[in-house]
């Protein structure tokens, strides 16, 4: 049993109204893509790590790899218009077996913590699909068409 990371990483960042793609935005001296790879590239179990990502781009995050040492960064591909296409790109680029499991996980979500990871990897094992439910902890407000509140939502079950 193996497990594969694809890591989508084609958006171009125009709802950030960035100039620079939000996978490339450094936080304290590192891009989010490598942030979010090095969380990954730590896990045991883990095996592959593929990125999919606009051909633009290959040549800076095959440099950033490199750079960081992310070993198990194994393929890059390219990306799709739709985050659906991406991940549909990478899925066809992994030669995986039917006992093999596959960890989807966007490159601006470096904040995801190793033990949350490991824990979804064994919960697989019990389920064969999970994705995490994390609770929130912001104030969500239901607002009419022309955005007067209406009520405050419960947030026991987001």
């Amino acid at each position: 049993m193996e497990y594969f990371v694809i890591i989508p990483a084609s958006g171009s960042g125009t709802r950030f109204k960035g100039k620079t793609p939000k996978q490339f935005v450094r936080i304290e001296g590192k891009e989010l893509i490598i942030l979010t790879l090095e969380k990954f590239n730590t896990i045991n179990k883990i095996n592959s790590i593929i990125i999919s990502t606009q051909k633009k781009f290959f040549g800076k995050i095959i440099r950033l790899v490199l750079e960081r040492k992310m070993n198990k960064v194994t393929k890059i591909v390219e990306g799709g218009k739709r985050r659906m296409d991406s991940v549909y790109n990478a899925l066809m680029n992994i030669n995986c077996r039917k006992d093999d499991f596959i960890i989807i996980h966007d490159a601006v979500r470096p904040f995801v913590s190793k033990s949350l990871v490991e824990r979804l990897i064994k919960e697989t094992k019990k389920f064969n699909a999970v994705i995490p439910g994390i609770p929130i902890n912001d104030t969500v407000k239901r607002t009419d068409k022309k955005f007067i509140v209406q009520n405050t939502i419960p947030r026991e079950n987001l």
